[in-house]
């Protein structure tokens, strides 16, 4: 079974579908010996593969190895039968190899039962044995001809079985007519002794038969070592004649598979012949076709040539009489800009006269300022821009801070929170310093794309604004007489009163909480820590 990686789930579903109806598979890397090389045992399982099966998808159409296994399945004859996982298209060396076969598809045979019945169809057309034991593996008839070929001859066999009977009756004879003989004598001499006779001479009749069975037996054993022997002998002979035919008919095979290789690598090459002589024709023809087409192009250009030449001339005509034009519309364009630009000299000194003007003006406001003293609920305005109300100074009324004249459009998150970047504690957690927070959320890593609030707080004009802290912030939720003094100077000078709100403070409470304060002078005012992500409004400080 050839597949790419990407489809081993459905690889191992079909592999388990095949085998359950019997059918022996070979798949990688599950039947690869650990520490073998890959290239070579795929290349032996194919080669001694009875079916190759495909699974065909977009993976494998793309992947090299499949490429390379179908290709040596091509080459080696074998049946292949692609099984279609996807609607992918046939592309390059697969198209060229698997355009013309029959193709089942996982849609219409979902529990591989067709294929199990084509691979099955296969097998046994091509005489190979369908095992359910991926260790066997799948006998050729060639092979199962050796197996079963006996390599001694038969009579020979039945001359060594015939000779042991002979001997084992020869045997049996002797050893009876011992027994006999003993039996004979040994009763002569009872009848001897009982006449009071002499039994020498019968005892001596008796040691003599028995030494001539003796012998006879001795004969008989040495005659049965021999036969033995002989016997051994002609095993070896018979069991080197047969291992001798095995390697025969190994070698008669391989030189079978040879020839069968070379005949059709042969058979490609007149193909390739055919096909080459067919291409040279056609070529040929082409040629001769080409050489038509370049007699026209070349007659077609001459005239081209012509009708080129007179419309050259009167493009150059035209030109000639375009470029006096352009002359003269550049000369009354040079006296219009140099009209142009000594007019926008004129204004850009005026201008400038202006700005100095202006910028000595604002110096001096600036300076009027730097001197002035600030109460709580004074409007604070300097020269690059910041404008606001005084909720907090010094004791000199020189220094103080001031809060922004509008709040954010929209609610905004103290921290954005996505799956790749988790929320964490970043040591924003002064409760009175707000500019210290600020500076620590700013050396964040992305910054700019994961703190709205602080960058809201950042781009107000003038620049030096920072999100309020916690105590900052509760100054106006806590002291009832000074918020009272502060919206009346926003709404007096254009500005939103904090009211009705929940507003972010720039005090960190915990890796996924900071401190927020609702202002509602009806409801009541109260201080809470919400998660970094939810979304609250924003009013901006600034500290002069």
């Amino acid at each position: 079974m050839s597949y790419s990686s990407h489809d081993a789930a459905a690889a191992v579903a079909v592999c388990r579908e095949l085998e359950a109806a019997g059918i022996a598979c070979w798949m990688a890397p599950r039947d690869i010996p650990g520490g073998a090389d890959y290239g070579d045992v795929i290349d032996k399982a194919i080669i001694g593969c009875g079916v190759f099966v495909l699974l065909f998808s977009a993976h494998s159409n793309v992947s090299q190895w499949v490429r390379g296994e179908v290709n040596l399945a091509f080459t080696e004859n074998k049946p292949i039968v692609p099984y279609r996982l996807d609607d992918a298209p046939l592309t390059g060396a697969m198209r060229l190899i698997l355009n013309q076969m029959h193709w089942l598809d996982v849609h219409a045979d979902p529990d591989c039962k067709e294929l199990a019945a084509t691979v099955l169809r296969l097998l046994n057309t091509a005489g190979a044995t369908s095992l359910s034991n991926n260790t066997n593996p799948i006998v050729s008839p060639t092979a199962q001809t050796a197996q079963t070929t006996p390599t001694a001859p038969a009579p020979q066999a039945d001359g060594a079985t015939r000779r042991r009977a002979v001997l084992r009756r020869r045997l049996w004879i002797a050893a009876v007519i011992v027994v006999v003989v003993g039996l004979m004598q040994g009763g002569f001499w009872l009848s001897s002794r009982g006449e009071g006779g002499e039994p020498e001479e019968a005892s001596a009749e008796v040691v003599d038969s028995l030494q001539l069975a003796h012998s006879q037996s001795d004969s008989l054993a040495r005659a049965e070592a021999a036969l033995e022997a002989e016997r051994r002998q002609k095993r070896e002979a018979a069991e080197r004649a047969e291992r001798a035919e095995e390697e025969r008919i190994r070698k008669a095979k391989q030189a079978e598979e040879r020839a069968a290789r070379e005949r059709d690598s042969l058979q490609r090459v007149l193909q390739d012949r055919e096909r080459a002589a067919a291409e040279r024709e056609r070529i040929e023809r082409e040629l001769d076709s080409l050489e038509q087409v370049r007699l026209e192009a070349e007659r077609i250009a001459q005239q081209t040539a012509e009708r080129l030449a007179r419309e050259k001339a009167e493009r150059e005509a035209a030109e000639k009489a375009e470029r006096e034009r352009e002359e003269q519309e550049r000369l009354a364009r040079e006296k219009a800009e140099k009209e142009k630009a000594e007019r926008e000299a004129a204004e850009k000194e005026k201008a400038e006269k202006e700005q100095a003007e202006r910028e000595a003006a604002e110096r001096e406001q600036a300076a009027q300022a730097a001197r002035k003293r600030y109460k709580v609920g004074d409007l604070y305005q300097d020269e690059a821009g910041r404008k606001g109300i005084v909720f907090r100074v010094d004791a000199t009324g020189e220094h103080g801070t001031i809060v922004d004249m509008r709040d954010s459009d929209d609610k905004m998150e103290w921290c954005k929170m996505t799956d790749d970047e988790p929320l964490m504690l970043i040591e924003a957690s002064s409760r009175s310093n707000g500019a210290s927070n600020q500076r620590q959320v700013m050396i964040q890593p992305q910054y700019g794309s994961r703190y709205p609030a602080f960058v809201w707080c950042m781009t107000r004009r003038g620049g030096g604004w920072y999100m309020p802290s916690i105590e900052e912030l509760e100054l106006f939720s806590n002291n009832a007489a000074l918020l009272h003094t502060v919206n009346t100077a926003l709404e007096q000078n254009g500005g939103r009163p904090l009211h009705n709100r929940g507003y972010w403070s720039s005090s960190e409470d915990s890796a996924r909480k900071a401190f927020s304060v609702y202002i509602n002078a009806n409801t009541g005012n109260y201080s809470s820590a919400e998660g970094k992500w939810v979304r609250n409004y924003v009013r901006a400080v600034y500290r002069f």
